[in-house]
């Protein structure tokens, strides 16, 4: 008789990792932020060229003791009116969407999304590649306005590191042996390109898949990988890869994307 196909054995390919040795579910408990400084404020937007707008995240400055020694990323409340037009983009069935509309706050509130992310990175990624992070700091999620300069205010916040675009940020990675995609080096070829050019891109892809690849091993997906999440506003150099907020972290139980096909 066959055993069933898990949604270990098709998410990890029948390898998952060695932390995976137990059932694991949904985490509920996310580290706090406990700074010294207890009378921390968040002051201007970390990108200025974005307008501020209450229903949108935004990425704060976060101040402690007059110094931006961390950023807060501040997430809206995601509605129930939103939870139930989610789960009619899935094709969910009327009838059952009363019951799903927990499991569907869990996996779509991107607030979630991106504090799961990190602190599972937090947890389970080994010392030599948490560089290819920001550092998480923790959770707010009973944020009074008074924390804010702006008018914008929301309680939920992701605190990590304040990742700078200037050279003291900079993550130098050690060289690994690694072959790219064939369809790469086809269209690089193809390219009327110096030396150098051919060089630069093609260590540029080997560390983006680096990250890609230790963000895998972990069992979380990114979900929105694109150019300007390798590299802070207003820099040319790739720094880290951030913001989680379309992220899927492992859980034994199946998603809904599984279930029922594109959102």
């Amino acid at each position: 008789m066959n055993e069933e196909i898990t949604w270990r054995d098709i998410f990890f390919s029948g390898n998952p990792p060695r932390f995976l040795k137990t059932k694991f579910n949904r985490e509920t408990d996310f580290l706090p932020f406990n700074p010294v400084d207890k009378d921390w404020k968040l002051s201007d937007l970390v990108d200025t060229s974005r307008p501020i707008e209450n229903h949108c995240i935004q990425v704060f400055w976060l101040r402690s003791n007059r110094h931006r020694r961390y950023i807060g990323k501040v997430f809206p409340d995601f509605t129930r009116e939103q939870v139930i037009e989610q789960l009619h983009r899935l094709g969910v069935k009327f009838v059952e969407i009363p019951r799903s509309i927990d499991d569907a706050v869990h996996q779509y509130d991107r607030f979630l999304r991106e504090a799961r992310a990190y602190s599972h990175i937090d947890k389970f990624c080994p010392g030599r590649e948490r560089l290819y992070f920001p550092r998480f700091y923790g959770v707010v999620t009973n944020m009074e306005r008074s924390r804010f300069s702006s008018g914008y205010a929301h309680p939920r916040a992701v605190v990590l590191e304040a990742v700078k675009p200037h050279l003291g940020s900079r993550r130098v990675l050690g060289e690994v042996d690694s072959s790219l995609p064939e369809s790469f080096l086809k269209t690089i070829r193809n390219l009327q390109l110096s030396q150098f050019e051919h060089e630069w891109y093609s260590s540029l892809l080997r560390d983006r898949l680096r990250r890609l690849n230790a963000l895998h091993k972990l069992g979380v997906t990114h979900g929105d990988v694109k150019d300007h999440h390798f590299r802070l506003p207003g820099d040319i150099y790739d720094t880290v890869l951030y913001d989680f907020s379309e992220s899927y972290t492992f859980s034994d139980q199946r998603p809904f994307r599984v279930n029922s096909g594109k959102p």
